[in-house]
């Protein structure tokens, strides 16, 4: 330790010891997701059941929310459905195809093995 302090409080019945962080934190690598090896819900199909079979919940089924999407279809008389429709496709629409993948279940496709 090139002239670093620890710091040592103590009290009653708490001992706390206080060390100087390092100069080079660790970056937590993220992990890039490439489209070729995954499989998940398609974008596409999201989004047109949004659009057109959205105010019964179809979108939300289809996404593996089934409780959003029985939501959805209880309250389907009122227009506010109608309102978060429109959001869901608005959000589909824009959403990265990268965290479309981290958030609707992809799987990764097994690697076959040549013996």
């Amino acid at each position: 330790m090139d002239n670093e302090k620890v710091l040592n409080l103590y009290s009653d019945n708490v001992n706390i010891s206080i060390e100087p962080q390092s100069k080079s934190p660790v970056k937590e690598k993220k992990e890039k997701i490439n489209p070729d090896k995954v499989i998940g819900k398609s974008k596409i199909i999201a989004i047109i059941l949004a659009i057109f079979l959205g105010r019964f919940g179809a979108h939300k089924f289809y996404l593996g929310k089934p409780a959003i999407g029985f939501l959805y279809l209880i309250f389907s008389r009122y227009q506010i459905i109608v309102f978060l429709c429109v959001c869901d496709c608005l959000i589909y629409i824009f959403m990265n195809n990268e965290t479309w993948l981290k958030e609707y279940g992809f799987k990764k496709i097994p690697e076959k093995k040549d013996d």
